[in-house]
């Protein structure tokens, strides 16, 4: 001791962040160069907020002896240069140096639970869904990545996942009734259903299968990389002709009149000995196949393309959709119905190719298939199935990955994500919102006006007053727009942040592109006021907005940043991959450790000493001012934006659809 201070020895270091390779970053700058913390003669940090019983140890910058004061007692207790909170208040600590003195502040809270888990919501599955055929009227089969197989046994209204026996992709299924019942996939994946159990079926290949179609029992067909087989009722054999085509589909009038798809515009025929090649007009990959007879047969690709046989030659028909077409399935020659990326659907009724007027889901669409009854369903990506009904298309299944979430004005929650998913949830209930516009969607706030903003890819933005009715405002910018924040007080303050350090600002009722120090990606953006914004971004980068200009702001780090919140100037948080953590205290960003490896993706609290930080595998951690603590959820799924929910509460968005509550206990 020293005059009644205490006088501690800091040993002087540097934290320098880890150069990485930034997997996925579309812009870097390259002055994402860690710096040292701090300045000569600071203390970090210089403002802290702590909760009663949790402990925080300062440092000065550079190395050297230094001695802490209180301004005055029973607010914390110190035991060298770590500060323990005792009772709520706050305090000021003089820092003296050798060349002089600081002044730090510590404001203590009282202890507080955590939040713990609420409602768990989430889709079935989040595979992307390849293969759909029904057995009849209510039983309906699903097959999908990861070996994902669901079943129906009630018209589609509800399904559940079966043992498929492999991990392998599955990219077809077909079957003569529900007790015969076939699915393929990558690796030479075989697998039969018996009404029973699926069971794994042996073909001498490990080459990827891409469809299954069959006559009856005793004539079942499967094509693939290469490769082709047949199945006679009691045995598979190889046909000969396939070596060589990469084929996707395949489908036939009798055992000696079939045909088959694939790559490079290929088609070939069986004629009951080999497959022989056709002459197409196309050489894009054609992916489905479907006749009514020898004569009268189409094929269905990517870019648009459309084909038809006559029995004589292979001709392009005109339909008005460039889109990458998947699938084709009819119930008649007067209903035809085609399926493709972007949520494309388009049919024929007879007279006249249309495009399907569905916004049910924009989702990539993989497989459709129509049950005896007439019923058409269609699967895709993240788990979607969808339906036609009376009233058109519906979703029936879904579990896209949800990108950000904001309460609207009718107190609804309202979450954001792929293939153009708007969901409002009230309570347990989840119903998709129609948008016009194709866009995948990333981020939502409401603003002081009243209206709800959501951002996307290509520039978009949308505006609401209810959250039903949508309209696209005009931007200045094509690039991806990742985040958006509103200044609740302020509807001049509404700003955006995305791809090739793009910033924009809403005010005046229009958007303006702001100037930019940056061409990083900037993944996330909120401010404390209208006049003090943050955004973060790749390489460890940090924007700071003051009311004039953007500029840089120094930080720790060089990993990608994928979150910032804070409440005060002083008091910001920003989170990123790897586990990353990093505080601003008015002064410097500095390094905080999490206790994780987990790439954290979102940020968000309901006090200076109660924030949360959200991310891979359901990672959940509670930072309390000195320490970071798991918070335990049973969700596994990567969750993606925090944000406020009801009752003091927060909601964790993220993979398979999921809404994960994180309630007051």
């Amino acid at each position: 001791a020293d005059g009644g201070r205490l006088v501690v020895m800091v040993p002087y270091r540097y934290l320098l962040g880890i150069a990485v390779g930034l997997a996925g970053c579309l812009d870097q700058d390259p002055a994402g160069v860690p710096a040292a913390e701090g300045s000569p003669g600071d203390v970090v940090p210089a403002a802290a907020w702590l909760e009663a019983g949790e402990a925080l140890t300062y440092r000065v910058i550079p190395e050297g002896p230094f001695s802490l004061r209180p301004s005055r007692s029973g607010v914390i207790s110190l035991s060298g240069a770590t500060a323990t909170a005792v009772a709520p208040g706050t305090v000021d600590l003089d820092v003296f140096l050798p060349g002089g003195k600081r002044r730090a502040t510590i404001t203590v809270t009282a202890a507080s639970p955590s939040l713990r888990q609420g409602a768990l919501d989430q889709g079935l599955t989040e595979a992307s869904l390849l293969g759909v055929w029904s057995a009849d009227t209510r039983t309906v089969f699903v097959v999908g990545g990861g070996g994902t197989i669901l079943i129906s046994r009630d018209g589609a209204a509800t399904w559940r996942p079966m043992d498929s026996k492999v991990k392998a992709d599955l990219t077809a299924v077909w079957g003569t009734s529900e007790q015969d019942v076939y699915a393929v996939g990558a690796r030479g994946a075989v697998v039969h259903y018996d009404g029973v159990r699926w069971e794994q079926v042996p073909l001498p290949t490990v080459d990827a299968l891409l469809e299954v179609w069959g006559l009856d029992r005793d004539h079942v067909y499967i094509v693939g990389a290469g490769v082709a087989f047949a199945f006679d009722g009691s045995a598979w054999r190889s046909m000969p002709g396939a070596s060589g085509s990469e084929l996707w589909s395949v489908w036939g009038t009798g055992p000696n009149q079939l045909y088959a798809s694939g790559q490079n515009g290929v088609i070939l025929r069986w004629d009951g000995t080999r497959w022989l090649r056709m002459a197409t007009p196309t050489d894009y990959i054609l992916f489905g196949l479907l006749g009514f007879g020898a004569d009268d047969v189409f094929a269905v690709g990517i870019r648009g393309t459309l084909l038809h046989y006559d029995g004589i030659r292979w001709s392009p028909v005109t339909i008005p959709s460039r889109a990458d077409f998947f699938a084709i399935a009819a119930t008649s020659r007067n209903d035809i119905i085609l399926v493709g990326n972007g949520g494309a659907v388009v049919s024929y009724n007879g007279t006249a190719w249309t495009q399907a007027p569905q916004t049910a889901s924009y989702e990539n669409l993989r497989a459709v298939h129509f049950d005896p009854a007439g019923t058409a369903r269609i699967v895709g990506w993240s788990g979607t199935i969808l339906e036609r009904g009376p009233q058109g298309w519906v979703r029936r299944l879904t579990a896209t990955t949800l990108f950000a979430s904001a309460l609207g004005g009718d107190g609804a929650l309202y979450a954001v994500g792929l293939g153009s998913t708007v969901l409002r949830r009230r309570g347990a209930v989840v119903t998709p919102v129609p948008v016009p516009v194709r866009r995948d969607l990333y981020g939502v706030a409401r603003a002081a006006d009243g209206y709800l903003y959501i951002v996307g890819d290509s520039g978009t933005v949308l505006r609401s007053a209810d959250g039903s009715n949508w309209r696209v405002e005009a931007t200045p910018s094509s690039a991806l727009l990742r985040s958006i924040w509103a200044d609740p007080t302020d509807r001049n303050a509404i700003f955006v942040v995305g791809d090739r350090g793009t910033i924009l600002r809403r005010t005046g009722g229009g958007w303006q592109a702001m100037p930019s120090p940056t061409t990083g990606f900037l993944r996330h953006v909120f401010g404390v006021g209208s006049r003090d914004v943050f955004a973060v971004g790749d390489s460890g980068q940090v924007l700071r907005y003051e009311g004039r200009a953007w500029v840089r702001m120094e930080t720790p780090v060089s990993q990608r940043l994928r979150g910032v919140w804070g409440l005060a100037p002083n008091n910001l948080i920003a989170v990123g991959e790897g586990g990353v953590a990093i505080r601003f205290d008015g002064h410097r960003w500095y390094s905080l450790t999490t206790g994780t490896d987990k790439e954290l993706r979102a940020v968000f609290g309901t006090g200076p000493t109660a924030v949360y930080a959200v991310g891979q595998d359901g990672v959940v951690l509670r930072f309390s001012g000195g320490s970071w603590r798991t918070v335990v959820v049973t969700s596994p799924a990567f969750l993606v934006a925090l944000s406020a929910a009801t009752a003091g509460g927060l909601v964790a968005v993220g993979t398979n659809q999921t809404f994960l509550e994180l309630n007051p206990p």
